[in-house]
């Protein structure tokens, strides 16, 4: 025969068990989450290196195609010793544009001192 203090002590033992078990399953979770955040944190920082290669490539790329461009123009107005105001203002946008994507080359020694000498003409 079960007393009340047995009953009471036995349900205290099967609660404490209870508990002890559903830790362990807390844990398990709690083990697979981190697990799961490593793999994403290593996950995003591979993606932001792919973002800032390509990014990198990107701004050369665009510093190229605006390095060439400020060439051909350069050699063009050189050629004519004149332009227009709008076409003043046209290169030296892109000169700008190519200083925002790092560029700093014969441009600042060379281009950007010759072209201050045309003529500015009006049409």
């Amino acid at each position: 025969m079960e007393t009340k203090f047995m009953r009471d002590r036995r349900e205290q033992k099967e609660e404490v068990q209870y508990l002890k078990e559903h830790s362990k399953e807390q844990d398990k979770k709690i083990d697979g989450l981190v697990e799961g955040m490593k793999r994403l944190e290593i996950s995003v920082e591979k993606v932001s290196h792919q973002v800032e290669e390509l990014m990198k490539r990107n701004d050369e790329a665009d510093r190229s195609k605006i390095g060439d461009r400020i060439t051909q123009a350069y050699n063009f107005y050189r050629k004519k010793g004149q332009w227009t105001q709008m076409e003043q203002w046209a290169f030296n946008n892109m000169v700008e544009s190519y200083k925002k994507a790092g560029g700093d080359s014969w441009i600042d020694e060379v281009a950007l001192p010759a072209s201050k000498t045309w003529e500015i003409i009006d049409e």
